[in-house]
C-alpha cells in the first residue's frame, strides 16, 4: 500500500462488501481485511485484487491466516 493509504481509506474499498468487519495497518503498506465469513471475503477479494489505487499501485489481496 502507498505510504499516504490509512486504514480509514482501505475500510471504504471494502465496506461495500457484506459481511466487512474490520481493517487493520499493523504497519505502512500492509493491511488486514476481516470478513464474517471466507465466502464474504472470497467476494471482496475477486473483486478488488488487483484495483489501481493510485497511478504506480495496485491491491495484491491474499488470504491470511487466522
Amino acid at each position: 500500500l502507498p505510504s499516504e493509504c490509512n486504514d480509514m481509506m482501505i475500510a471504504m474499498l471494502f465496506r461495500q462488501y457484506a459481511g466487512f468487519k474490520e481493517c487493520r495497518m499493523p504497519r505502512p503498506g500492509i493491511a488486514f481485511i476481516e470478513f464474517e465469513d471466507e465466502a464474504q471475503a472470497t467476494l471482496a477479494m475477486r473483486n478488488l485484487d488487483g484495483f489501481k489505487l493510485t497511478e504506480d499501485d495496485t491491491l495484491l489481496l491474499t488470504y491470511g491466516k487466522i
